[in-house]
């Protein structure tokens, strides 16, 4: 059995050396189907499409190892065409839910098996016309080359279908882009021949759309055929242009890619002349291309080959005095794309005496309604074929939610914000294919005591543009959030990740003056690091405090009385581990007293539970890491709203003892505390933090407007500050500020 394009190429171009007898003047009208106008229920369609997918199981029309389809189920073999179509088949049955994402012969398993099919296949070794790398004209199923000495290698109008398929396969799941690109790079010479031969025809149209998808120019097919010069045929009523006329490119390009101008008007033309010979003659017309057994094996039913109207030919142009076949690829297709109506209730009618509950939909029936499988007797099975069910699947997608193909991007997939404040994120939903139908957005994970969204369009026609708006409460608790923005349409899902950083609005560090240094009387708590580590004989004895907080040494707690001998008021002073302030269970760290009282505390989260209860509840502005990395450690100093890492200390260099970086900041917590506090990498650095707070920054505090800063302390190099001891002889250098 011959199954390929390329020998409706060649018949095309038989056809096209006969003589235009009829130039006609017409007025254009532009048709372009949005949505199906069927009334059968989508219930009724995805039973069809169910019924159609019996023919893609493994082991029937699919081989059960390699994954690879065949054409026909008497016939293991495939060419490209058909390929492509397996590979929109397989997205109709995903798009449909027939079959899931994962999972054995799920959509990426199938997916991946016969792309792999097309990265590794076997492709010419003798080159045509000197251009290398020409996929032969079919493969059987397992994969080998199917040598056919009448036609070695695949065409243009077989490679275009596929390069479609593959171009709507990486648009509908962007994951696959790799792989296509593989694909076709390893054709690439090939298919720059095969570019230059596309005719201004139905298929070259077609197969155009595909060339055009990989980069090529293909402006001028288009457009000698959107703009066709080339003179009409009358036939039954409608004006046809004059070229070889069937329903096979044109049910494809408007069911699979959406084409719309005069592809679709002359679509439209197409099924009305076949509607207008059923009213006229009872006889059941849907003309295409398709199997006819034994003899010739395949024919091309031309509603229109110039000079001659319904008219049956072989693939080499000869005229087939033959019954013709309503074939039932075309009754759905028209009945998705056109409605419901007498005509193709008619057809659907005797098309549903095709099923087989095994292998799908036979091809086709006589043209008064009686299945057309007696021409196969003896070789039934060669009745069941991948165009036909491939077709099906494609009107039942088409019928239900249309054939758009749309993305969706967002400007950012990070996005800081203040309690209290506001976010946006832009986001563009562009069309890919098809025609262009509602899609809304929504979004997903913001729990209702963070915030609230909104956009500025709902909902829209792609290509539109909507605005995220995020408003985050004033109460909110701060962390991160993890959000989905997802959009619908066409029962297509899209989905953006959004990771939500909820942080604490900042207090300018010139607002400690009022809140802490000046405060009243005992409206401050000063949580102090327990200690007993660097003390030779401790009079205290700390206590244990969980949550692989160690003991501070006791220069954390001289760093603490340097700042505190600057407070104008006594305030509170409690130790991190006593339970009655600070959490001693989980959260550990947590402060137990009321809002309305201030915080000041000095060291890092190695030794201070209250600083790193903020830092892992993503508190703080500013925060320490450590990682060992090839056997050296390393602290890093990171801004937590943009992960900008903002200074690091190798161990080695902090244990010398000669240089250190430290961080002062301030901001309120998600209770309310208005905190303030110093630390250090090592001990150092805390201690640096405050000789210098209170010898330079606290005189000038008023101009203090950010709310954390960065320096780095290196001890002097002469005089009397080389000591080991932070002092005002010292080097202080401002590393950063926010």
């Amino acid at each position: 059995m011959s199954l390929t394009r390329l020998k409706a190429r060649s018949s095309t171009k038989v056809l096209s050396t006969f003589l235009i007898l009829e130039v006609v003047t017409l007025g254009f009208f532009l048709f372009i189907p949005v949505e199906s106008s069927a009334q059968v229920t989508p219930d009724q369609w995805l039973n069809w499409a169910n019924i159609a997918w019996k023919y893609y199981q493994p082991g029937v029309g699919v081989n059960s190892i390699y994954g690879i389809d065949r054409a026909a189920l008497n016939w293991d073999a495939v060419t490209d065409w058909d390929t492509g179509g397996y590979i929109l088949a397989i997205i109709y049955a995903h798009r449909l839910g027939i079959i899931g994402y994962d999972g054995a012969w799920g959509f990426y398993d199938r997916t991946t098996k016969i792309l792999n099919y097309l990265k590794t296949r076997e492709l010419t070794t003798n080159t045509k016309n000197g251009i290398p790398n020409w996929p032969y004209w079919a493969y059987y199923w397992d994969g080998r080359p199917l040598y056919n000495p009448e036609y070695p290698y695949s065409d243009w109008s077989d490679s275009g279908r596929l390069l479609y398929a593959l171009d709507i396969l990486r648009k509908y799941d962007p994951t696959f882009e790799k792989d296509v690109n593989q694909i076709f790079n390893r054709c690439k010479s090939a298919y720059d021949a095969m570019a230059k031969e596309l005719p201004v025809s139905y298929y070259g149209y077609l197969s155009a759309k595909g060339f055009e998808a990989f980069g090529y120019d293909v402006t001028s097919i288009i457009s000698s055929f959107e703009n066709w010069s080339g003179g009409y045929t009358e036939v039954e009523g409608q004006m046809l242009p004059s070229m070889a006329t069937t329903s096979e490119p044109i049910v494809h390009g408007l069911l699979e890619l959406g084409l719309s101008g005069n592809f679709a008007e002359f679509g439209r033309r197409i099924y009305e002349t076949q509607k207008a010979r059923f009213n006229s003659t009872g006889k059941l017309t849907a003309w295409s291309e398709g199997g006819y057994y034994p003899n010739p094996g395949y024919i091309y039913e031309w509603i229109l080959s110039p000079p001659d109207k319904w008219v049956i030919k072989a693939h080499d142009g000869s005229i087939l005095n033959i019954k013709p076949l309503m074939y039932s690829k075309i009754a759905f297709a028209f009945l998705a794309l056109y409605g419901e109506n007498e005509y193709t209730s008619a057809l659907i009618g005797a098309s549903k005496g095709l099923i087989h509950d095994q292998y799908g939909f036979g091809q086709a029936t006589f043209e008064d309604g009686v299945s057309a499988i007696s021409l196969w007797e003896g070789a039934e099975l060669g009745f069941y074929v991948d165009k036909t069910n491939q077709i099906v699947l494609a009107a039942a997608a088409y019928a239900i939610y249309g054939n758009m193909i749309y993305s969706l991007s967002a400007s950012t997939n990070e996005l800081a914000i203040m309690r209290g404040e506001a976010g946006q994120v832009n986001l563009n939903i562009d069309l890919l294919i098809g025609y262009s139908s509602t899609v809304s957005l929504t979004l997903l994970g913001l729990p209702n005591n963070v915030g609230s969204y909104a956009f500025t369009a709902l909902e829209g026609k792609p290509s539109f543009t909507s605005q995220l708006t995020i408003i985050i409460s004033a109460n909110a608790p701060i962390g991160d959030y993890t959000l989905t923005i997802k959009s619908i349409g066409a029962g297509l899902e899209r989905k953006a990740s959004l990771i939500l950083h909820v942080q604490n609005m900042p207090l300018p560090l010139s607002d400690v003056g009022p809140n802490i240094i000046s405060a009243p009387p005992r409206s401050v708590y000063v949580v102090l690091p327990d200690y007993g580590r660097g003390v030779e004989y401790p009079s205290h004895t700390p206590k244990p405090k969980g949550n692989n907080v160690m003991a501070a040494l006791s220069t954390d707690i001289f760093a603490s009385a340097y700042i505190l001998g600057s407070f104008d008021n006594g305030q509170f002073e409690v130790l991190d581990t006593n339970g009655n302030y600070i959490s001693t269970i989980n959260p550990i760290g947590k402060p137990l007293f009321g809002s309305e009282h201030a915080i000041f505390t000095v060291a890092s989260f190695w030794v201070n539970t209250l600083v790193k209860y903020y830092d892992q509840t993503g508190q703080t502005l500013v925060y320490i890491t450590y990682t060992e990395e090839s056997g050296v450690g390393y602290h890093r100093i990171i801004e937590r709203a943009t992960g900008q890492v903002l200074a690091e200390i190798t161990n080695g260099e902090r244990d010398k003892g000669l240089r250190d970086y430290f961080v002062i900041q301030s901001f309120t917590d998600n209770d309310g505390h208005k905190v303030f506090m110093v630390w250090g990498v090592g001990w150092k650095g805390t201690y640096a933090g405050a000789v210098y707070f209170v010898r330079y920054i606290l005189p000038n505090i008023d101009t203090y407007a950010n709310s954390w800063y960065v320096y780095e302390w290196r001890e002097a190099t002469t005089g009397q500050s080389v000591n080991s001891i932070p002092d005002g002889g010292d080097t202080y250098s401002l590393v950063s500020q926010g």
